[in-house]
């Protein structure tokens, strides 16, 4: 998620997800967006970007891999009217696909 290849990474498997020509645009400018970023900004002054310890780049196969394994074992839960969930952030990842319509979402922290 801390890294400039995200947008694109998950771009890209929403776009295979859903075929839909929004998520193309979005990956597409994603994709420029971050190459522009790499040209004109060093890798320690990126604001979401993280390496190693070390400060060595992650290899790109080596998140790659990570996102697959993260879409692999994805579920992917269909909202009804009323439905509500309640997330512990310290024992599992959450994240939200597109959406057609409208919603409304209240937050509550505890």
């Amino acid at each position: 998620m801390f890294h400039l290849s995200a947008a694109p990474g998950e771009l890209r498997r929403i776009y295979a997800r859903t075929g839909e020509l929004r998520s193309l645009a979005l990956w597409r400018f994603a994709q420029a967006a971050v190459a522009a970023k790499r040209r004109f900004t060093a890798s320690e002054d990126q604001a979401l970007h993280c390496t190693h310890r070390d400060g060595q780049e992650i290899a790109a196969a080596d998140l790659e891999h990570l996102r697959d394994v993260i879409w692999r074992h994805m579920i992917a839960e269909p909202w009804q009217n009323g439905d509500m969930v309640v997330i512990d952030n310290l024992a599992i990842s959450h994240g939200r696909l597109p959406y057609h319509g409208p919603r409304q979402v209240v937050v509550a922290w505890a």
